[in-house]
């Protein structure tokens, strides 16, 4: 057994999940590559150091990789160094990367909000699946729309987690004539929350459990009865966005930003009720959302000459 199958052994028992076992192997793999091009040699397990994984960070660098790809392929090697430490290179491999191996700094990514303009789009096309499905009398195909449009309002209006909105159940729902909330029982980091709807997300999600009915179970189902999962929402969000011309623009995780950045936009909302409503644990969380984006940038420098 070679020493890389056996760090993809180890790296199951650590559970960890499969892509990023597939990452981490292919850049050991690639790693490997690079230093017996470098030494003339095969490279050994038992050969590894700091210096060399400094040499290859220089060398990502000067390919012209991404920090963020760099800083991955880096972060394979220090957990190569931890499974190799005491059985194929001295114990202190590690400290000795985490000394001389520094992590490149990344430019803090912007939230991806969804414009105006194309939220508008974007609702037209779950308006016209649904007005689709119905005149064509395909009742199964007429509720899963319904129900699609009733998730996207939930995470426009309330900023769901695709996750949180998949887990609902019926009695997570709470609907008042001028109010309403769900609850989310396991957010992020395990949190439970009360979160308040708005007046339209509070319609359409009426409108769904119209149809649903008001048994009890998961809130939200797929064809053949089961939870629905969220692969199942990205999938036809995706389909939706390909529809009204946005393909590849976004994701199911943009309404949340949406949500959040509106908010945080508003100057009749203070920081700490966005900060709340939003559920970070930090207000810093909460501050990312009101840098500015891409498209607030190009808009700014195509003023320059105006």
């Amino acid at each position: 057994m070679t020493w890389l199958e056996e760090f993809e052994i180890w790296l199951e028992s650590q559970t960890m999940s499969t892509h990023t076992i597939k990452s981490y192997v292919g850049d050991l793999r690639q790693f490997s590559d690079w230093m017996g091009k470098r030494q003339g040699e095969d490279f050994e397990a038992g050969k590894l150091t700091a210096v060399d994984v400094r040499a290859y960070q220089k060398a990502l660098q000067g390919m012209k990789r991404h920090p963020a790809t760099v800083n991955r392929k880096i972060n394979a090697l220090r957990t190569f160094a931890r499974f190799a430490s005491g059985k194929y290179t001295g114990g202190s491999i590690q400290e000795e990367i985490s000394g001389l191996v520094k992590k490149i700094e990344e430019p803090a990514p912007m939230p991806r909000a969804i414009s105006k303009q194309d939220s508008s789009r974007l609702l037209a096309a779950y308006e016209r699946e649904i007005s689709h499905e119905q005149l064509k009398g395909r009742t199964g195909r007429y509720r899963q729309a319904v129900m699609q449009r009733a998730i996207l309002y939930l995470q426009r209006g309330g900023g769901l987690r695709t996750g949180e909105a998949v887990a609902l159940d019926a009695g997570d729902v709470v609907l008042k004539e001028r109010s309403g909330y769900v609850i989310v029982r396991q957010g992020k980091g395990g949190k439970y929350a009360e979160q308040p709807l708005p007046a339209e997300t509070r319609y359409y999600l009426a409108e769904w459990i119209r149809i649903r009915g008001s048994q009890p179970g998961a809130l939200f189902t797929s064809q053949k009865g089961g939870r629905l999962g969220a692969r199942q929402v990205q999938r036809y969000f995706a389909a939706m966005c390909e529809r009204a011309g946005l393909k590849g623009t976004y994701t199911p995780h943009s309404n949340r930003h949406t949500f959040i950045r509106t908010l945080v936009a508003d100057p009749n909302v203070p920081l700490p009720e966005a900060q709340k409503l939003a559920r970070h644990a930090r207000v810093e969380m909460t501050l990312r959302y009101a840098m500015a984006t891409e498209e607030d940038l190009q808009a700014a420098v195509e003023r320059v000459f105006s």
